[in-house]
């Protein structure tokens, strides 16, 4: 993880008073950035380097995006 905020919602789930209380293991926050550091075989979507967002219901069941063309398409067009 190379950056996450903390929201109010993860200091309201800390106090207690969130409506919902996801079982542990799960991880707070969902937002944030993520580098790539190693890729299977089949992935095709990413490479060791990417910069990556995960997607919520949640960071430890999510899915992750390649987000490199937006910064592209921002400064570029």
């Amino acid at each position: 993880m190379l950056a996450a905020p903390i929201n109010p919602s993860d200091i309201n789930r800390i106090q207690g008073v969130y409506p919902v209380r996801p079982e542990p293991p799960a991880v707070g926050g969902y937002e944030g950035v993520v580098e790539v550091h190693s890729v299977g075989s089949a992935v095709t979507c990413f490479s060791p380097g990417d910069w990556v967002i995960p997607s919520p219901p949640s960071f430890v069941t999510s899915h992750f995006f390649n987000f490199s063309f937006l910064f592209f398409i921002y400064f570029f067009f």
